[in-house]
């Protein structure tokens, strides 16, 4: 029996299975059985989550200022996308195992079965060899879901059964592996994090210049009004980059953003989001965007002046109105009392502050979260306006595929609530390897030079968990 599992847990799992067994003897198809139970000895999660690195599949999800985290170790059901049809094709797969799940659990956020999920940015772009093995998990219902928020700590075991399949055999391999995590964790002895040195060519800006000219040059034309124009860093440190270490650096650093954390093999795509694309949550649909950015200043009154400039800048002030619209535009019709701030606030980051606008509405009953997804995405703060002609652009002028950077990220529960955020300041890890990524927007009147700058700031935010510096 397990030393951390209770006996009440065992036998409600063994009934649940049970009576999934029958439904799929029933229905002559596979059925999802999910099961939850508190656990007050709950460890850390982003160290337990750390601690599963033998694990196939981990994903890591956070919102720190809440207190909120999830761990999720294994796969019990692994999707892909879908390719052009990623959003659709994940609403059918995840209603179709919902409609038949058998579920012991709470409605707790976390509890039951909870689903992980990432999309690509642009579907239509060939998958470069660096995401390949990402994208075919695009949407993951784990096998073990650990959940800390503010109705207590979770854990939820989740498994899919046939009409054959070995009840008890099943069970006790669901505890025992449960109980394997949630043993205190032996020091590992990693190393601290060391510097990481860049391996781009120095022809990285003159690329960039001329990506940013052609694009201007559109913009110039009437071709385009807007296009975020991306650019991908290569770094590389003296060993292997300890992905546990740079998350918590990240929490630490960016405690009010969205930390996501998603392990396939020996690669990790992770950041800390300060966008918010959608989160429904009873009935009460919320949103956000962010567009135009200034730097922190290094005391308070620099710090002001800074985003007093901000604030007043027409450039900005344009390039912001572009997403606020598209944002208003997409969700009307999905809810009712949609509100919205009239001016945009500042949100102050440790190294950079950007212009904010938040949507709240009221959603009618049956809303899925991936019908406000597929709406609002990509949204104008990372493609552009018109949408089609920027995706076009980018398509053509990054040279690159951008895979899961500024795509929705996130999770979504058993009735297709939860939250997605738009994933940036992000990073892919493999070995001592490193890809970041960052965009910054272009409209009439962008500057080459402070464009570069932007990147570099919105760069170093994961830079610097890489390297654990200020």
């Amino acid at each position: 029996m397990s030393d951390h599992v209770s006996p009440t847990v065992s036998r409600s799992l063994v009934d649940a299975l049970a009576q999934g067994r029958w439904r799929a003897l029933s229905t002559r198809q596979q059925v999802l059985v999910s099961v939850a139970s508190p656990l007050p000895d709950m460890p850390d999660i982003p160290s337990l989550w750390e601690a599963a690195a033998g694990s196939p599949y981990r994903a890591l999800w956070g919102r720190p200022a809440h207190g909120f985290w999830m761990a999720g170790l294994g796969a019990a059901l692994s999707l892909g996308a879908g390719g052009v049809q990623q959003f659709p094709h994940a609403q059918a797969q995840h209603r179709r195992w919902m409609e038949s799940a058998v579920i012991a659990a709470p409605d707790i956020p976390g509890t039951g079965p909870t689903w992980f999920c990432a999309f690509r940015f642009d579907p239509q772009t060939p998958a470069g060899e660096e995401w390949r093995s990402l994208s075919a998990r695009a949407l993951v219902l784990p096998r073990l879901t650990f959940a800390r928020g503010a109705q207590g700590s979770w854990l939820t075991l989740n498994v899919a059964v046939q009409a054959d399949s070995e009840v008890e055999a099943i069970a006790d391999g669901l505890i025992k592996e449960a109980d394997t995590y949630l043993r205190p964790a032996s020091s590992t002895g990693a190393a601290p994090p060391a510097p990481v040195e860049l391996t781009d060519d120095d022809q990285a800006r003159t690329r960039w210049n001329s990506a940013m000219e052609k694009a201007l040059g559109a913009i110039q034309g009437g071709q385009l009004e807007k296009m975020v124009l991306a650019r991908r860093v290569r770094l590389r440190g003296a060993q292997p980059l300890a992905s546990g270490a740079v998350v918590r650096k990240l929490a630490a650093d960016y405690p009010q953003c969205l930390l996501f954390a998603f392990a396939v093999g020996g690669s990790c795509f992770l950041g800390a989001s300060p966008e918010l694309l959608a989160r429904l949550d009873q009935g009460q649909l919320s949103s956000a965007c962010l567009a135009g950015s200034a730097p922190r200043g290094r005391e308070a009154g620099e710090d002001a002046a800074w985003g007093q400039r901000l604030l007043a800048s027409a450039k900005d002030r344009r390039e912001h109105s572009l997403v606020v619209q598209a944002l208003r535009e997409g969700l009307t019709g999905l809810c009712s009392d949609l509100r919205w701030n009239d001016s945009p606030a500042l949100v102050k980051l440790p190294n950079v502050q950007h212009l904010q606008t938040s949507f709240t509405g009221v959603s009618p009953p049956g809303l899925h979260l991936l019908e406000v997804v597929q709406r609002l995405h990509p949204t104008p703060a990372v493609g552009g306006v018109p949408q089609a002609a920027a995706l076009e652009a980018i398509r053509r002028l990054e040279g690159m595929d951008r895979g899961w950077y500024a795509g929705p990220i996130g999770w979504m529960d058993r009735r297709g609530e939860g939250e997605f955020g738009v994933a940036l300041r992000c990073a892919l890890l493999r070995g001592d390897s490193a890809l970041l990524y960052a965009g910054a927007g272009i409209v009439a009147g962008s500057d080459k030079d402070e464009e570069w700058a932007e990147l570099e700031l919105k760069l170093n935010a994961v830079r610097a968990a890489l390297e654990g510096t200020p």
